[in-house]
């Protein structure tokens, strides 16, 4: 009798289990939490595939710094620490949350506001595999750290310095590191860069990288679903290309209230809301934490909205194509602030960028022109903003657009 593969599979397994029955013995128990599989094919089986099981993201508030840990099931995944002080706030939120060990704790670069409280994080916890940049520093905030970290490897844990590698936590559930590069001279760039995946929701942890490193990674990206934003929204980080590589539908900034740095900066904002990307801020909000079944994602907080009563309230109210007068009204009674709106001739695809500062005071109105303007209509006339001595507007019919600084329409004239 010729037996197939399977049918010899099925006998040597019975002649195993009998072999350990009749000594007397049973199967070894595996220890192991984790698979770490650099190919990506050997993964762990969940012990009811048919239970909806719930992933857990916090991106914890601890100002002007990162910390960010994962929940799910019996793993638990710490990515930085904060700053130094926030050791036993780290710590106080871990045991609330139930942690006894942490499988996996990601150090993205040796910065004081990502490590700095993960020496007291190591000393409290039993740590099994530590992520590591391999970038050093001379400050004792690091020196503290590695003494903690080379203590914890004594006492068993793993430690890696960033490659590709994947981390299959279920059947379900891949941890990925992203290998950036180490040759970069300014260490944010050799940030970690982590993803985590549960079957149809990604997200992607960025730590400080900028955009050189951005630029370079994008052929091992893939789109996802929150983008944890870099560098706590500074303008170096977060570039475009990045932005369309990933294409993030929510954005969560980690950042401190009034910080020295002015984060998030406006040119961040204003990407994330030209492109519809939902955001929310630890400044504003405190701890956010999304929680996922790999089909669908919820928020303990809303994303950060706008004032739209305000917006609304400037229209353009006519342009005269002839003349080459355009009037903007702001109907409210309050001043807005133009900075970084245009006003854009839609036939004649031009635009025009309102000054910096530029104030549209509560129930007035502004003239913008253009062409062979009246002179007497603009000298020493603070309501009048002279867009260029060309002629911008076609007098067959042209339409106006008033673009806010996050890429919205507010007006247009015509409206139909």
């Amino acid at each position: 009798m010729i037996l197939n593969k399977r049918t010899k599979y099925t006998i040597v397994n019975l002649l195993i289990i009998l072999t350990l029955l009749i000594s007397g013995c049973t199967p070894k128990e595996t220890t192991e939490k984790l698979s770490l599989d650099h190919n990506t094919n050997n993964n762990i089986d969940t012990v009811n595939q048919n239970s909806i099981k719930e992933l857990k993201v916090h991106f914890i508030d601890v100002g002007q710094a990162d910390c960010i840990f994962i929940d799910y099931e019996e793993y638990d995944i710490l990515i930085d620490g904060g700053n130094n002080d926030d050791g036993n706030l780290v710590i106080d939120y871990l045991r609330k949350n139930n942690t006894d060990d942490i499988e996996i704790l990601v150090a993205t670069h040796p910065h004081e506001d990502h490590i700095g409280g993960l020496d007291n994080v190591i000393d409290n916890f039993k740590v099994e595999n530590i992520i590591d940049s391999g970038k050093k520093s001379s400050s004792k905030t690091f020196k503290d750290y590695k003494e903690s970290v080379t203590k914890e490897v004594k006492n068993g844990a793993n430690l890696i310095y960033d490659k590709d590698m994947v981390f299959n936590l279920d059947k379900d559930i891949k941890f990925r590191i992203i290998e950036t590069g180490d040759t970069y001279k300014d260490k944010n760039n050799s940030s970690v860069l982590t993803l985590l995946d549960y079957k149809d929701v990604e997200f992607i942890f960025t730590g400080d990288m900028e955009v050189e490193s951005e630029n370079k990674v994008l052929n091992k990206l893939e789109d996802i679903d929150i983008l944890k934003v870099a560098h706590h929204g500074s303008s170096s980080s977060t570039c475009l290309k990045f932005l369309d590589k990933v294409k993030p539908e929510y954005a969560i900034i980690s950042v401190g209230k009034n910080n020295e740095y002015g984060h998030p900066h406006n040119e961040t904002l204003n990407k994330l809301f030209k492109k519809n990307i939902k955001v929310f801020r630890t400044d504003k909000q405190g701890t956010i934490v999304a929680i996922t079944d790999g089909d669908n994602i919820k928020f303990n907080a809303n994303p950060i909205g706008f004032n739209q009563k305000r917006i609304k309230d400037i229209v353009i109210q006519s342009i005269d194509l002839k003349n080459e007068i355009v009037l903007i009204k702001n109907k409210s009674k309050a001043d807005v602030d133009l900075s970084g709106w245009k006003l854009i001739s839609v036939k004649g695809d031009q635009i025009f960028n309102f000054p910096k500062g530029f104030m549209l005071k509560g129930n007035s109105t502004i003239k913008i022109v253009s062409g062979s303007y009246n002179k007497n209509l603009v000298k020493d006339n603070k309501d009048v903003l002279i867009w260029t001595k060309d002629y911008i507007w076609n007098n067959k019919g042209d339409k106006g657009k008033l673009i806010d600084k996050y890429g919205r329409v507010i007006s247009e004239y015509p409206n139909n």
